[in-house]
């Protein structure tokens, strides 16, 4: 890690790596996946544990026909549409190279839907309102800050 000039001297981490086997495939990453599959085998898993106050449904689909999820987290009192509560909305994957945002968004609902009184009192109160994966397509293709299309999500919402 160290200031380049040739990169007008903005910061670049670099490595060296020995290639000893030229038969086995090689991958780096920035930082560890967090797959489209991953999130469906999760909110497979949450349907079939029949929680009256996990909601999961699709938004819409993508460009490439991929399910953009949304999930709900919340006291079955409060879908009730005449009591007002306060929502917190939270999406992840703007950008696909992100994998730890899906990671921390995974362990923020795991946490609201454990039997403890914080995770009920919290569900009690407010409705949570979660985009696991904003950019699927993105995510699927490999791409690290754009979608299908080239964009960048945080600038091109139309």
């Amino acid at each position: 890690y160290y200031k380049c000039p040739d990169h007008r001297k903005n910061y670049v981490m670099s490595f060296a790596f020995q290639f000893d086997n030229e038969n086995d495939i090689y991958e780096f990453a920035y930082c560890f996946p967090y797959t489209n599959t991953r999130l469906s085998n999760w909110i497979a898993t949450q349907e079939k544990r029949n929680l009256d106050y996990f909601y999961a449904d699709v938004l819409c689909e993508t460009v490439q026909q991929r399910q953009l999820d949304i999930i709900t987290i919340t006291s079955p009192q409060n879908i009730d549409p005449v009591r007002r509560k306060k929502i917190i909305f939270v999406t992840c994957r703007v950008h696909p190279g992100e994998s730890p945002s899906s990671y921390v968004c995974e362990g923020l609902m795991d946490f609201l839907l454990e039997d403890t009184p914080a995770a009920k009192l919290l569900r009690d109160n407010i409705v949570f309102k979660f985009v696991p994966m904003l950019n699927p397509d993105g995510v699927a293709l490999g791409n690290y800050r754009c979608s299908l299309m080239g964009f960048d999500l945080n600038r091109h919402w139309t």
